[in-house]
């Protein structure tokens, strides 16, 4: 049978790890953008240590590029 986990181990690669998304709604003020920065910042640091060990990423939604009504 033909599979895509067949097709991997017959070229030695691997199947890619699936991960989990998880999105962190942010509604603050549109004029503390140093904070989105820090908060930017501290996000990408934890997605560098837990994605790959622990399957989850996190992504921020600013409440200013979203709808009304989405959070």
């Amino acid at each position: 049978m033909l599979n895509l986990n067949n097709i991997q181990n017959h070229l030695g690669k691997t199947a890619m790890p699936q991960v989990e998304k998880i999105k962190i709604f942010l509604a603050s003020p549109s004029y503390v953008p140093k904070e989105h920065n820090y908060l930017d910042e501290v996000i990408d640091e934890i997605n560098l240590t837990i994605t790959d060990s622990k399957g989850v990423k996190l992504d921020v939604v600013y409440s200013e590029n979203t709808f009304p009504g989405y959070g």
